[in-house]
């Protein structure tokens, strides 16, 4: 991300996509306010009762966004209905050497369970999408010219293992 902010006169402009709480956009207004940075920070959710900036499907936003963002975060494309269209619609909403920060919780299921939930259809929005790490490698790999993966380890509830796996993507 500092290579996305390195002009310090320019402003930048950052979105969370998939905010419902704003939690995140809270998180890093804190976070560039104590390192003074110039960055707009904004919120996007699709429910209409979101307490965000923007209501939107985040795989169909705004044309006139193109290239508008110099960072993307979010840590919801679990819930994406369609995640290859995502990744089209979050490069295209990307600024030149801009940066995106996707995070993704995977439990580790047994193969029968992956495969069974995999292949539920009429998702809804509460439903969410599994991913294996190497799929999103992949997929990311071929989008993004520069891909960094950071696993950390979390505990769910119930005490499940579970991994919660980031990907810094340049465009």
């Amino acid at each position: 991300v500092k290579t996305s902010l390195r002009d310090k006169r320019r402003k930048y402009e950052m979105i969370c996509l998939g905010a419902r709480n704003t939690h995140e956009k809270s998180c890093f207004v804190d976070l560039f306010s104590k390192k003074n940075s110039k960055i707009k920070i904004f919120s996007l959710d699709i429910a209409p009762y979101a307490p965000v900036d923007y209501h939107y499907d985040f795989a169909n936003m705004p044309e006139d966004w193109a290239s508008r963002f110099d960072v993307i975060y979010t840590n919801a494309p679990d819930h994406a209905f369609d995640f290859n269209s995502c990744i089209t619609e979050w490069k295209r909403v990307l600024a030149h050497n801009g940066t995106i920060i996707i995070g993704i919780s995977d439990i580790n299921l047994q193969e029968s369970d992956f495969q069974e939930i995999k292949g539920k259809q009429n998702l809804s929005p509460q439903d969410c999408i599994l991913f294996r790490k190497e799929e999103v490698d992949n997929l990311f790999s071929e989008s993004f010219s520069k891909v960094t993966y950071i696993e950390r380890d979390a505990v769910a509830p119930a005490s499940k293992k579970m991994n919660y796996n980031y990907w810094i993507c340049e465009k």
